[in-house]
């Protein structure tokens, strides 16, 4: 889908003062004229519009839209020379005049099954396009004053004294690719019409909600955005709060910029984007933003033992959400507070709710928070369903899961020899990688999980960890009698205060082991294996090992 079609760059003209035809072709605007702009105010990039006011399907009935429609326009110049139904446009863009403008236009539809993302379109002869709008609307579950905004946003079809036939064949700009000459709009043939564009249009906002790892944006994250089609002018990390204006980022991919929010309705610089700065601008001058919220019932007996509105988590920031299992999630100022029915109710705030939400939030492999955080001696640990999160000033936030946490508890957690994570699970190749204070967890699917640390590890990272000969560690580190082991899937590694640490693999480590190992005639290995000449040898305590093609492995026991 793309926004930049004829008809907005031509909004993005009239806008901004930058053809003398302008102000001739479009008498009525909403927006206030450029020389009168000034900076748009309340615009938050992370939450351009609230998902309660965005997801209303039943925000106004047809009535109300009809009435709204004829707000926009004071008259339609549509039936007077130039402007009449069928000729060419007066601009010389090879499009024809429409019948009528958006107030007093009609259409038979057609019906459209339903599916996951809508409840169809049960199609009528000679419908109204405040009825198409409305039903749309209630079909998808898309607020009709939603749906007016992107349709003056994409094609100024709500204030356009004269519309040609190509603003309502691609009313919101579905399946309009910037892939023609020029970057300019190719438009899908089969997508064309008004109520089907309609209709296309708002379940494509609700595709984005439904498939969220399916595109760019994703809610509850920092989400890297342009802030224009150019590349080069750079990117700028945003938190995006909720689902809605997640959809509106990947409909509009750039953020406006603070040259383009300081021209109000006008030009910014050479890296101003407009799409998302005029969404907020139409809907905020039309409807105003009022998103005041309420502490949903269910969680307002731990909202109030947690401080109500004073306390830590503060007042709503937006509607609850209430999920098919009747788990319940809503945020607020200082966090975001949950119930579920298996574990009841649960909050995060501060550094791991960031952490929580960038890893999927109660939608990822965390699942829900387990009651508050828990704080003690400058440390603040949170658990969930599927995990442990922890903070410390050193360590910053992190979170620990599945085999590695468990292996994690039984060599001590936090108060063991690993001390506290440091940062986030390192997921790649089907290999995961957790670092700790004091050493590092791995887990693979062949080997499970195991830690490494001390001398064993510094050596082991020195021949290339993973990467290297030795594979991933299997197993737990060992220890008796003042001896360490470790087992790698291609070697095996020993330590002792008297000898250090040392890793022996291949042909000599076999021999080695047959030999008795630490405990045989050779004692523990000394330094690493030293190969020369197609020859290798590795030094114990009581002898040394030499391999050669030829001969295999010898012991030679020291004098």
């Amino acid at each position: 889908m793309s926004n930049r079609t004829w008809a907005s760059r031509l909004r993005r003209i009239i806008l901004t003062g930058g053809i003398a035809l302008a102000t001739a072709i479009v008498p009525v605007i909403a927006a206030p004229a450029p020389a009168q702009a000034a900076p748009v105010v309340g615009f938050q990039p992370g939450n351009i519009i609230s998902d309660e006011l965005f997801y209303n399907g039943n925000a106004m009935n047809a009535g109300e839209v009809q009435a709204f429609l004829n707000q926009r326009l004071a008259s339609c110049r549509i039936g007077t020379p130039p402007y009449m139904p069928g000729w060419p446009s007066p601009s010389g863009s090879g499009n024809t005049i429409a019948n009528n403008c958006l107030k007093d236009f009609r259409q038979s539809t057609s019906s459209q099954l339903s599916d996951r993302y809508c409840n169809g379109y049960v199609g009528a002869v000679n419908e109204s396009a405040a009825q198409i709008i409305t039903k749309v609307g209630q079909s998808c579950g898309i607020s009709q004053k939603v749906l007016m905004v992107m349709l003056e946003k994409e094609q100024s079809l709500l204030t356009d004294s004269w519309p040609v036939t190509r603003q309502y064949n691609y009313a919101l700009g579905m399946n309009c690719p910037d892939s023609g000459p020029g970057n300019s709009a190719n438009c899908d043939a089969a997508s064309a019409g008004f109520s089907l564009q309609l209709y296309l249009g708002a379940r494509q906002l609700k595709v984005y909600k439904g498939n969220p790892n399916s595109f760019n944006y994703k809610p509850f994250q920092v989400n890297r955005i342009q802030w224009h089609p150019n590349a080069g002018c750079g990117t700028s990390d945003v938190y995006i709060e909720n689902w809605a204006t997640a959809a509106l980022y990947i409909y509009t991919p750039y953020r406006p910029n603070v040259a383009a929010l300081n021209a109000g309705w006008g030009t910014g610089d050479g890296c101003s984007s407009y799409g998302n700065r005029n969404f907020f601008l139409f809907y905020s001058t039309w409807f105003g933003m009022q998103q005041t919220f309420e502490v949903y019932p269910a969680l307002k007996p731990f909202h109030d033992e947690n401080g109500g509105a004073a306390g830590l988590f503060g007042v709503p920031a937006g509607a609850a959400s209430v999920m098919s299992n009747g788990a319940i999630a809503q945020p607020f100022a200082g966090g975001y507070l949950y119930w579920h029915p298996t574990v009841g109710f649960g909050a995060v705030n501060g550094g791991i709710r960031d952490l929580y939400l960038a890893e999927g939030g109660h939608a990822g492999y965390l699942g829900f928070p387990i009651g508050t955080e828990v704080r003690a001696s400058g440390v603040s640990r949170q658990e969930f369903q599927g995990g442990t999160a922890y903070w410390t000033n050193a360590t910053g936030v992190s979170v620990i899961n599945g085999a590695i946490r468990t292996l994690y508890y039984q060599e001590g957690g936090p108060g063991g020899y690993l001390g506290y994570p440091v940062g986030a699970e390192v997921r790649a190749n089907g290999a995961s990688r957790q670092e700790f204070q004091g050493g590092t967890a791995y887990w693979t699917n062949a080997t499970g999980a195991s830690v490494i640390n001390g001398a064993i590890r510094g050596l082991y990272l020195a021949e290339g960890g993973p990467a290297g000969y030795l594979g991933y560690p299997i197993g737990p580190e060992k220890r008796e009698n003042g001896v360490s082991r470790q087992e790698f899937q291609s070697g095996t590694a020993f330590w002792s205060a008297g000898t250090g640490a040392a890793i022996i693999n291949g042909a000599i480590r076999t021999a080695y082991l047959e030999n008795g190992g630490p405990q045989g005639s050779l004692g523990l290995p000394i330094g690493p294996e030293m190969r020369a000449s197609g020859q290798s040898v590795q030094l114990f305590q009581k002898g040394k090992m030499l391999w050669t093609p030829s001969g295999g492995v010898n012991t030679i026991l020291n004098p």
